[in-house]
């Protein structure tokens, strides 16, 4: 019985869809020799904008030690500088080089027109009622993690 109940969780779909989707992502960032979380780090960053490590640290869930190692080795590829914010010293703050900048955009549009295997199965109206969704359930855990930092 909790077995089915295991299967029938939405929660439970959306950690087997982010697996599935972590290993189509994983292909792409082979591609261009990083790691999954390199990738979504370069395609968090905006082109026109520093971001505070501190804030990243909260785009990818993880800790502050581990975000270091995935901007140490984003700047070593000289992807992204590393600086302090012009506000705050004790803030530091990334940004795209033109290398960067041009290797997201190639890997954004990889990501945009090539539709993974694991959504292949929904039609278009079902994607768009999907991406509605995750939107809004994301935007929602966006304003969140704000309201915390």
């Amino acid at each position: 019985m909790k077995t089915q109940a295991l299967e029938s969780s939405i929660y439970w779909q959306m950690v087997q869809v982010a697996v599935r989707v972590k290993h189509d992502l994983g292909r792409l960032a082979e591609t261009y020799d990083l790691t999954n979380m390199q990738v979504f780090t370069l395609c968090s960053l905006s082109p026109s904008e520093d971001l505070p490590m501190n804030r990243l640290s909260h785009l990818l869930a993880c800790d502050a030690s581990n975000v270091t190692g995935i901007v140490d080795r984003l700047v070593q590829r000289g992807l992204i500088t590393r600086a302090e914010c012009e506000t705050d010293r004790r803030v530091k703050v990334i940004s795209l080089t033109e290398s960067g900048r041009q290797l997201r955009e190639v890997m954004i549009e990889e990501i945009v027109s090539n539709r993974p295997p694991t959504m292949s199965v929904l039609s278009e109206k079902e994607l768009e009622q999907f991406d509605y969704l995750l939107t809004k359930a994301l935007t929602k855990q966006e304003k969140d993690s704000q309201k915390k930092s």
